[in-house]
């Protein structure tokens, strides 16, 4: 039984640690200020129009995961019956296990606007890494989306209610209880997967095929060319501290 509840929290946490990586970028080449500063303003116009869609799917797939929490550890605590006690403890781990899954996947498209906003711009090097920086957040974005879209994410959510309706049904005899936790579970594994917003990854698409050289990795800027900034970046589920000089 342990086995089997141990192996409910691998296959919720594995697409955390599946995220594909990537090999370090090239420098970047210096470009024209001039094109620099309107590079900029694309990537950030981009950001503000696509960032919005992305802040609501978190926040309403958030509520909804919350939501179902109170609802089932309500039911938990007070069932009079040892099976529908499982069921309630069982769907609430599970959507527990939602609510981690998506806190910790946190769309880097939010709060990038922001980001991008803070970064120092006042000389030709600041714009310059500016916009690398900016170009790299979008980037992110965009590779985001591909994975959650992608037909590994969706094995894997697959594997994840297949298991847990699994452990309602053979550990502990809930037939209904186990199929109604599956089919829920895919519907709402999948939904959350089919409404991710896709738009920042289209815009990173056609951006890319203009400026094939976007998203390389910018040099260091000189400790005099900017000043101190502190900004703080969500992170799993807390935040980061991200202080530059």
């Amino acid at each position: 039984m342990r086995s089997v509840a141990a192996l409910l929290v691998v296959l919720a946490l594995v697409p955390l640690a599946a995220a594909p990586a990537r090999a370090d970028d090239p420098i970047c080449e210096e470009l024209p200020d001039a094109e620099v500063e309107a590079r900029l303003r694309e990537v950030r116009g981009y950001v503000t129009q696509h960032e919005p869609d992305t802040r609501h799917w978190a926040t309403a797939f958030l509520s909804l995961h919350l939501t179902m929490v109170g609802v089932q550890l309500s039911l938990a605590i007070s069932a009079d019956n040892e099976g529908a006690i499982v069921d309630g403890w069982v769907g609430t781990l599970s959507s527990t296990l939602g609510i981690a899954t998506l806190l910790i996947s946190w769309p880097s498209l939010i709060g990038a606007g922001d980001a991008i906003d803070e970064l120092p711009t006042g000389t030709p090097e600041e714009r310059r890494y500016a916009l690398a920086r900016a170009e790299q957040r979008m980037r992110r974005a965009s590779d985001q989306v591909a994975y959650v879209r992608s037909p590994f994410t969706t094995i894997l959510n697959a594997l994840y209610v297949g298991a847990a309706g699994s452990f309602t049904l053979i550990g502990w005899g809930r037939v209904t209880g186990g199929y109604l936790l599956a089919a829920g579970g895919s519907v709402l594994s999948q939904t959350r997967v089919l409404l991710f917003p896709t738009g920042i990854r289209e815009a990173w698409l056609r951006y890319h095929r203009a400026h094939p050289d976007a998203g390389c990795e910018p040099e260091a800027l000189p400790a005099e060319a900017s000043a101190p900034s502190v900004t703080v970046m969500p992170n799993g589920l807390g935040a980061s501290l991200l202080v530059a000089f």
